[in-house]
């Protein structure tokens, strides 16, 4: 019963953050997670409260992949032609990603050292 309690807790945060989605132009996700930042912060709960519901959806965290493994599957004759430019702007995006990490590693270590 309390893997209820804490999906209800996080299904309400969920909805508050998509209603000041409407008015804040912000991802309503990211919303959510400044709310439920701030709601630990406070202490108004704490972290152990989602102990029971964070275990459970880790080891279900297969069952997750799912829904995109069968829209992967279910595109695979899009991705089969575009192959060539999906690789360039992976391979791009990545090296852009790990770039800009080390960057920011950087910058951190120099500050904070």
């Amino acid at each position: 019963m309390k893997i209820l309690e804490q999906i209800a807790l996080i299904f309400l945060i969920w909805l508050i953050s998509d209603f000041i989605g409407l008015y804040i132009p912000l991802p309503s996700g990211l919303i959510g997670m400044i709310l439920l930042f701030l709601i630990l912060k406070t202490k108004l709960l704490k972290v152990e409260f989602f102990n029971d519901l964070s275990d459970f959806m880790l080891k279900n965290l297969a069952f997750f992949f799912i829904p995109p493994g069968v829209m992967i599957l279910k595109s695979l004759d899009i991705i089969k032609a575009n192959i060539i430019p999906l690789s360039v702007i992976i391979l791009i995006s990545t090296i852009i990603v790990m770039a800009l990490t080390s960057l920011v590693v950087q910058f951190l270590a120099e500050r904070f050292d």
